[in-house]
């Protein structure tokens, strides 16, 4: 668990120090990317946090805990530390997870893919967040796992209006989408 704080309560000062180290390396663009990339990520951090904590552990823990799950007379047999380990584990998961949108937003504002392309694989992407939401959520209900793809698909469409707005991933010589 003190690895786990130490390393929260650092990623600032390692973020800054490796920003600090690339910047003069960058030109003037790639640096208001990286600036924004990290405020983004920020943001996205708390609304991933606060999304986990206080929505998705409730009720991942009441249907883990529900008499739908565990069959009669059966007790909950997780002790503090797993079910401590459990909660981290997973919050941590869905703070990765919803940095996601900005990884797409970096890669359209660098020229990686093209807005088409994106909105032409959304299919695609939609099943590999539905198989992502299945995987990152401990428990097997599907309650959580639409809980935690539904935000997920909306960050990605999302940040493709983003992208839109911001008229990042325009290939030239194509017509607008």
């Amino acid at each position: 668990m003190s690895l786990y704080a130490g390393f929260a309560a650092t990623l600032p000062f390692h973020l800054y120090n490796a920003a600090a180290f690339i910047f003069p390396g960058l030109r003037a663009r790639e640096r208001r990317i990286v600036v924004w990339s990290l405020a983004a990520s920020g943001a996205l951090i708390a609304a991933g946090f606060y999304f986990g904590y206080y929505r998705l552990v409730p009720a991942m823990i009441e249907v883990l805990t529900g008499p739908s799950f565990l069959p009669g007379r059966v007790d909950f047999l997780l002790g503090f530390e797993k079910n401590i380990f459990l909660v981290i584990g997973f919050i941590l998961a869905v703070l990765v997870v919803f940095q996601l949108p900005l990884l797409l937003l970096v890669l359209l504002a660098l020229g990686v893919l093209s807005r088409r392309s994106v909105l032409k694989a959304s299919r695609y992407v939609i099943i590999g967040i539905f198989l992502l939401a299945a995987i990152v959520t401990p428990s097997p209900d599907m309650i959580s796992q639409l809980m935690l793809a539904i935000p997920l698909i909306a960050l990605h469409f999302l940040a493709i209006l983003v992208a839109k707005a911001l008229r990042l991933g325009e290939v030239p010589g194509e017509e607008r989408c």
